[in-house]
């Protein structure tokens, strides 16, 4: 909550400077609020339920409802073809990112790093009642489009997690939490006419953490099919992802296995019902994932609205 209002002041102080940098016009500003909503049930979210009846059962659901700022602070150079920002984005839900975007003649390469702001974690989450502990999750992304104009996309994203008291992983070495996730992946652009694409991808991700029980391999195959106008952006976006973990569950007795499916939906508008230099997004998320452990069966609904004024 800390964060929040931290960030709630932040919105409030560029609202204030935007009025007095907008005379140079390689700034430019995006200010607003949104709301997240999260309906989730998954036993390892921080924001779940603290009790438990069994850790034999799939979990229920909870949910939370988080305001939040909408800020997107850009400088523009050579001409549009250098991009430096920092942004509430909406790549890494939850999560402030700073980072830059060159683009070329056919081609652009865009890096950010970001750390999330809502992160939260059990202390020991194999236990019938538990006790919260912050979580840092932070870490980047570089992604490099239309490679020589060939319509494939390369990137590569890494996380770092950060438990500040992993009571489990000291009761057991290979239930340790904290370490890192890398995930290269590759997408092809396919414009099937002016305003629209498909975008068939896919993403390999290692997960390496102390724990070998929480270390995994997952393959992602994704979907995404792409609408674009002057003023509206559609985007929607299939997955399926299959997780394979290293080493046998300690409480469990089991090496874990996931196959996750998930569907979303955004959409972003400028100059809404003709409000000039007005914004409106929003979207949705939907995750469902089915383990062969009960315990970590998991699915998820989150929504997100959000809307602003640029200069």
């Amino acid at each position: 909550m800390k964060k929040i209002i931290i960030l709630l002041f932040i919105s409030m102080v560029l609202l204030c400077m935007a009025k007095i940098t907008n005379a140079y016009d390689r700034f430019h500003f995006q200010v607003g609020m949104g709301v997240l909503m999260v309906n989730k049930a998954d036993n390892l979210w921080g924001n779940g339920y603290q009790s438990l009846t069994s850790l034999n059962r799939s979990p229920k659901a909870a949910t939370q409802i988080i305001p939040f700022p909408v800020f997107d602070i850009k400088h523009i150079r050579d001409k549009g073809a250098t991009e430096f920002y920092i942004n509430t984005t909406t790549q890494e839900a939850g999560s402030m990112a700073i980072g830059a975007r060159k683009r070329f003649k056919k081609s652009a390469i865009d890096a950010f790093g970001f750390v999330s702001l809502i992160s939260k974690a059990w202390k020991n989450p194999y236990v019938l009642n538990r006790d919260g502990t912050s979580s840092r999750e932070f870490g980047g992304k570089i992604t490099y489009y239309n490679i020589v104009n060939s319509n494939i996309n390369l990137s590569y994203r890494i996380q770092q997690t950060d438990i500040s008291d992993d009571v489990i992983g000291d009761i057991n070495r290979d239930l340790r939490r904290d370490g890192l996730a890398h995930a290269p992946g590759i997408s092809y652009t396919y414009r099937i006419a002016e305003k629209y694409m498909l975008i068939p991808g896919f993403i390999y991700e290692k997960g390496k953490y102390k724990g070998a029980s929480n270390s995994y391999d997952s393959y992602e195959f994704s979907l995404d099919f792409v609408y674009n106008e002057k003023d509206l952006n559609f985007i929607t976006k299939a997955t399926r992802k299959r997780a394979l973990f290293d080493k046998i569950h300690p409480i469990f007795g089991e090496t874990r296995k996931e196959d996750n499916y998930g569907l979303s939906a955004v959409i972003n508008i400028l100059n809404p019902f003709g409000f000039k230099k007005y914004f409106f997004s929003m979207g949705a998320v939907v995750n469902e994932t089915y383990s062969n452990i009960n315990f970590f069966d998991k699915y998820g609904i989150i929504g997100f609205v959000r809307a602003g004024y640029q200069f």
